[in-house]
């Protein structure tokens, strides 16, 4: 799992900057392939810029695992505030019975008083009451940060056809997604992406959180890597 950057640390301009910065951190554990790459939800387009640029290298990349990953054309965090991409976070982690409570708090609140929004989200029970506040602020900044890189990634044909796997989540129902096929909207930008789709159960976040759903992804990844070994 690679790390975000540290709080305090300047934020990269680019998706593409952003992988420049993870490539030695990948060969720091593993200095030559074949690698095996995957990121989750829109973590997964930045696996897609490593996948790019390591093979961009002549590095050996053997597999790209999706796991619920838009395309960046089919992110909807363009033009949208911190304060509406926080909400949206913190709505999917509610009861639809108390969204509307959040949709009132940020009537009045701007993005300059961002912290007061988590402060009240925290006060109505909606988001974790111990979280420290001027860290979980930074914390967002840096995760609205990379939305706008994401959104503003143009991926760019592979160098060498490689099997992507997209783990979909079979629940679509989340209003906070975009409405996407099983592939993610991919074949839109790169119709030659050799994408095999397997469903998971669950939706975009149970499918991690759940242990049976996780448990499931975990065992169906594997097959993927297998597979790879029998081919």
């Amino acid at each position: 799992m690679l790390p975000w950057s540290a709080i305090g640390e300047p934020y990269t301009p680019t998706m593409e900057a952003m992988a420049e910065r993870m490539l030695p951190l990948i060969q720091a554990i593993q200095p030559q392939g074949p690698y095996r790459i995957a990121g989750y939800s829109s973590g997964g387009i930045l696996a897609y810029a490593i996948t790019h640029l390591l093979m961009g290298k002549d590095a050996y990349v053997e597999f790209l695992g999706f796991i619920d990953v838009p395309a960046p054309h089919k992110l909807t965090y363009k033009n949208q505030s911190i304060k509406l991409d926080f909400t949206a976070h913190a709505k999917a982690m509610t009861s639809e019975a108390e969204r509307h409570k959040l949709d009132i708090l940020i009537r009045n609140i701007d993005d300059t008083e961002f912290d007061e929004l988590i402060k009240k989200a925290q006060g109505l029970g909606d988001y974790d009451s111990n979280a420290d506040l001027l860290l979980d602020t930074a914390k967002w900044r840096a995760i609205y940060h990379f939305a706008q890189l994401a959104d503003g990634y143009k991926p760019l044909r592979l160098p060498i056809q490689i099997p992507i796997y997209q783990f979909y989540a079979t629940d679509r129902k989340n209003v906070n997604l975009p409405r996407i096929d099983i592939v993610g909207g991919w074949k839109d930008a790169l119709p030659d992406l050799n994408i095999h789709s397997v469903s998971i159960p669950g939706e975009h976040l149970t499918m991690m959180t759940d242990v049976g759903h996780r448990k499931h992804l975990a065992e169906t990844f594997n097959r993927a890597l297998l597979q790879l070994n029998s081919d």
